[in-house]
């Protein structure tokens, strides 16, 4: 029941940051990646679900949301630059770059290629440093170790496919939303 609750209030503060409904599903698309990720470890380690299982994912939801919020904001900055739009909170802009410019596909794929190449090192660097925090609490075989071992777990296999979906797949995703803006 826990799960559940925690995504609405991940979803809730998402549009209430950004008032775009399709930004925040973008963000929110981060999730099941990591769910399938978490599962498919859980299953290849064989290991039973437990509370810890279900922390794990909860941590895991917070560290792919946060990735999709760098990711999708660096996105949509690069787009309103690109155009001539005021962009989100964060960065600078020079009152002379709004100068609004008609929205292309080829605008679309180089504003999406820019903002997907600005925040890559960042985030691959951030789930790298994780997942090697990780190593410990997979490789320990103490007291303790039956709560640890299934929470590193599911973080690593979640973390691996979240971070691929949000490099690879998020920028693709986000670069259709804003080709609708073309035909309207």
């Amino acid at each position: 029941m826990i799960v559940p609750v925690v995504m609405l209030i991940i979803f809730l503060f998402l549009y209430i940051t950004y008032k775009d409904l399709g930004l925040v599903l973008l963000v929110m698309l981060t999730i099941p990646p990591g769910l399938v990720g978490g599962f498919v470890a859980l299953w290849l380690s064989g290991s039973n679900f437990s509370v810890s299982v279900w922390v794990g994912f909860i941590t895991l939801f917070g560290i792919a949301v946060s990735a999709g919020v760098v990711k999708v904001v660096y996105l949509e900055n690069a787009f309103r630059k690109r155009f001539g739009l005021p962009i989100i909170e964060g960065e600078t802009q020079d009152e002379h770059e709004l100068k609004p410019l008609p929205i292309t596909r080829e605008g679309v794929h180089e504003a999406v290629v820019e903002g997907a190449l600005m925040r890559l090192r960042p985030i691959l660097m951030t789930t790298l440093t994780t997942i090697i925090s990780l190593i410990p609490m997979l490789t320990t075989t103490g007291v303790g170790a039956e709560v640890q071992k299934p929470l590193a777990v599911v973080l690593v296999g979640g973390l691996v496919t979240s971070v691929i979906f949000t490099i690879v797949i998020l920028p693709i995703l986000f670069a259709a939303l804003r080709e609708r803006k073309i035909s309207r």
